[in-house]
């Protein structure tokens, strides 16, 4: 199992759960700003969204953040957090993500009706 990349060199693949069940590719740049203290507690500062899928697996241009229905990912565009928090412990702001796309998939669908 992979720790969190904190301080890795070199850009990855990650993965990270929306809205409506689409699952987003992301690629991490290696000059990204990167935190967190274990393998399910990772943040980035930016990304470029690779690829959308809906819940059956189809393409998608567009997916909504689980957390902030004002934050899309749209395929093909870089997404910036607003703010990358430094402390380690801390996981509320940044963009989340996972390594697998299973690991992905498997985070519990969030109640669209929940406020953000």
């Amino acid at each position: 199992m992979k720790a969190c990349v904190r301080n890795a060199e070199g850009s990855f693949i990650a993965w990270k759960k929306c809205r409506e069940g689409k699952i987003v590719k992301l690629l991490i740049p290696e000059y990204a700003e990167r935190k967190g203290n274990s393998v399910y507690n990772c943040r980035v500062s930016e990304a470029v969204v690779m690829e959308i899928y809906d819940k059956y697996g189809n393409s998608a241009v567009e997916a909504v953040s689980r957390y902030n229905k004002e934050f899309k990912y749209v395929k093909g565009a870089k997404v910036i957090a607003e703010k990358l928090d430094p402390k380690r412990f801390s996981d509320v702001l940044g963009i989340y993500f996972v390594f697998s796309r299973a690991d992905a998939e498997a985070i519990h669908d969030r109640e669209e009706a929940e406020e953000d």
